[in-house]
């Protein structure tokens, strides 16, 4: 997870946890100057496995 302001690092950690709380991945979260676009606070960059139906 990439975040412009470290004061938001404990909200957004709690709503991490509480999305992914049966999954648990491993998770980095890095404070930035800024994202692409100037109203975004946070980004999320995920990969995942869907297993063939």
């Amino acid at each position: 997870m990439y975040i412009t302001d470290p004061a938001d690092a404990d909200m957004i950690g709690e709503v991490h946890g509480e999305i992914f709380s049966a999954i648990r991945p491993a998770a980095t979260m890095v404070v930035v100057k800024a994202l692409l676009r100037d109203e975004w606070r946070v980004e999320i960059e995920a990969d995942a496995l869907v297993p063939h139906a």
